[in-house]
């Protein structure tokens, strides 16, 4: 189990190097360096722009990490939009104060994980 969580992670950290690398994206730094940087701009019930487009991002990852690894880590519905993300994750961050010591990518993972649980099989 604990294997299996860490090839999770490193599928997931590889997706998306992948994501912050390609791209017009890639002429500056990623928005967030730390968890307390992404919650500070992000932790807020009316989310910006970038933090929409942050969290969709690694929500598409966490997605492709899932198929990659025939075992989804996320199970969003289908018509789901980024602000709906956002606000899950917002909610996460605000219930789990001390986890904003993890990078931005696992703080969102966690908190759609959370939010979107996939069934037990």
């Amino acid at each position: 189990m604990i294997a299996q969580e860490m090839e999770n992670e490193m599928i997931l950290k590889a997706v998306l190097m992948l994501a912050l690398t390609a791209g017009p994206a890639a002429a500056g730094p990623p928005p967030f360096r730390t968890g307390h940087a992404f919650a500070a701009s992000c932790g807020h019930m009316t989310p910006k722009q970038e933090c929409v487009a942050y969290i969709k991002g690694v929500a598409d990852g966490l997605g492709l990490a899932g198929k990659l690894n025939d075992r989804p880590l996320i199970c969003m519905p289908d018509a789901i939009d980024g602000r709906q993300l956002a606000l899950a994750v917002t909610r996460f961050l605000k219930a789990h104060d001390d986890f904003r010591t993890l990078s931005p990518a696992s703080i969102i993972w966690m908190g759609l994980a959370q939010e979107f649980p996939c069934p037990s099989k």
